[in-house]
């Protein structure tokens, strides 16, 4: 799955059902502002839970062993993507 089958499949699967409300998203400063954005589209969707909205918290681990052109390069590919999605 990407990012947004990843999100919609925990929604639809696991919170939505399990009835978690407060979320905790851990994944690489390179790739946290697109899924930021998936995610908080995902779950802002309607319908709203019983239980209220979700509280979403986002985690950076840092790109430890993604350096140079090859950072770059995905730093680059994710500005597109976030765009493109937004």
């Amino acid at each position: 799955l990407d990012t947004i089958g990843n999100a919609f499949v925990f929604r639809v699967m696991h919170s939505d059902v399990s009835g978690w409300r407060r979320l905790i998203i851990v994944n690489n400063a390179f790739h946290m502002p697109r899924t930021r954005a998936i995610f908080e589209k995902v779950f802002s969707l309607a319908p709203v839970p019983p239980f209220g909205r979700y509280q979403l918290e986002f985690v950076e681990v840092p790109n430890d062993g993604v350096e140079g052109e090859v950072l770059k390069a995905r730093l680059e590919r994710e500005a597109k993507s976030t765009a493109s999605f937004q």
